[in-house]
């Protein structure tokens, strides 16, 4: 028996509510910053992070070259940081070219720091943010319990005496 596509009404639309709550769901995950991918974080380069999954800054604008003896037309690529996912890596091959797009792209009016209203940032900044409110949060929890719990756990971590033992392999 053939499998049936089920009959579409047009015109027909979802509860109000359910498609406002949708929509509200979305701007909400467009809006959490992206987190660093591991194949982004081991390429060589500057890893920038971006607040938006799709955002583009174009740093150079080079217009196109006209020789006047053969009137060919040389067209000027333009270099842009093309995000994708919330990330982007300067793994540009010159270094010269690399640099000239690092410093372009920190003195640009809308990088900073992670956590502000910037729309993009180092990722390095973001992990060493995420770190210390991690060892923040950690030592805040350690505060607020009781010494004995404390001491408990730090008896449970501790490292024993007993000497290691060789376990069955399996064949």
């Amino acid at each position: 028996m053939p499998r049936q596509e089920p009959e579409i009404l047009d015109g027909i639309r979802g509860p109000r509510a359910d498609r406002i709550e949708a929509m509200r769901q979305a701007a909400e995950r467009e809006s959490e910053p992206a987190q660093v991918p591991v194949r982004a974080a081991q390429r060589d380069g500057t890893v920038y992070i971006s607040k938006f999954r799709r955002y583009r800054v174009q740093v150079t604008s080079p217009a196109d070259i006209i020789d006047p003896l053969t009137g060919r037309k040389t067209r000027g690529v333009p270099v842009c940081a093309k995000f994708d996912e919330g990330v982007w890596v300067n793994d540009a091959k010159d270094l010269k070219l690399r640099a000239q797009i690092d410093e372009f792209l920190q003195q640009n009016p809308y990088f900073g720091r992670y956590g502000t209203n910037a729309e993009f940032w180092l990722a390095s900044e973001q992990e060493a943010a995420i770190k210390s409110a991690k060892l923040r949060q950690a030592r805040d929890t350690l505060r607020s319990l009781p010494p004995e719990a404390v001491a408990a756990f730090m008896q449970e971590i501790r490292q024993g005496k007993d000497e290691d033992r060789e376990l069955p392999t399996r064949s």
